[in-house]
């Protein structure tokens, strides 16, 4: 039997040899290629395409997201994993609706990320044991609702630098999208906590990135 064949997208080298070793270790398993962002993924995928593709939500210019729905679109056939930082009860609902079939955090075991690829294969979909119910419901939470009245509170170059923030653009990043100076776009940063009602950077780059994935 052909071993089942791997693809791993995710702008850590660390990352994409880690996988790389845990895999080499497994019988039945090859890893065929590796991409760091979007267009190198789509690039490799119209010629050599994977059973199973490993992707992280957060990518250079761009968002996992995006990727997971594109490939979802054109090749449904492909069974494709999660593989993120970013907690699962948050982040896995919007993966899943957009086209993953399982989701793995990064700090989980080597063996936890072999057996989900082994349940996706299977044609499970893949969510860790304590998260299963709540992610499948697709519950919404209170803070979730508040977020979603904040967002129509935006003005137009508010949503702008939202999108850009969720899809992992750094704040110069964000400036040079957008053309203004780097002063302005903190501005705006400052102005999107108070309407989220978030302390910080991060807690806003958690929401931003909620809504890309649709779910606010």
């Amino acid at each position: 039997m052909e071993p089942c064949s791997i693809a791993v997208v995710d702008d850590h080298p660390l990352i994409r040899d880690g996988i790389s070793q845990l895999f080499s270790l497994e019988d039945g398993f090859t890893i065929i290629w590796h991409a760091e962002d979007t267009a190198g993924a789509m690039q490799n995928l119209r010629t050599c395409r994977p059973s199973v593709i490993i992707i992280d939500l957060a990518l250079k210019e761009s968002s996992g997201i995006d990727l997971i729905r594109n490939i979802h679109s054109q090749w449904p056939e492909i069974r494709i994993l999660v593989l993120s930082m970013y907690d699962e009860f948050e982040y896995a609902p919007g993966a899943i609706r957009a086209g993953a079939h399982g989701y793995v955090m990064k700090e989980t075991l080597g063996s936890t990320i072999v057996l989900a690829v082994r349940e996706v294969l299977a044609g499970k979909i893949y969510l860790s044991s304590q998260y299963r119910e709540k992610v499948v419901l697709g519950s919404v939470s209170g803070f979730e609702k508040s977020l979603t009245g904040a967002v129509a509170l935006f003005s137009p170059r508010e949503k702008e630098v939202f999108t850009l923030l969720g899809r992992g653009l750094s704040t110069r990043e964000i400036a040079s999208e957008l053309t203004i100076c780097l002063k302005t776009a903190e501005t705006y940063q400052e102005r999107l906590k108070e309407k989220c009602n978030v302390r910080n950077k991060a807690d806003l780059l958690k929401c931003a990135i909620r809504y890309n994935q649709g779910l606010l």
